[in-house]
């Protein structure tokens, strides 16, 4: 499941959704004008939970 769709749906009554997305896969959310990435620099598996 993706939280895309979700987070576009906030955006679209004035919330600007934050995600937390590790360094390594931050290039996923370029052009996603709609969410504010929040880079983790370290692993994905070492994310907080």
């Amino acid at each position: 499941m993706s939280l895309l769709p979700i987070l576009h749906e906030d955006s679209k009554i004035g919330f600007m959704p934050s995600l937390m997305v590790a360094k390594k896969y931050a290039s996923i959310l370029d052009g996603v004008s709609y969410v504010k990435p929040i880079i983790f620099d370290g692993d994905a598996s070492n994310l907080p939970i």
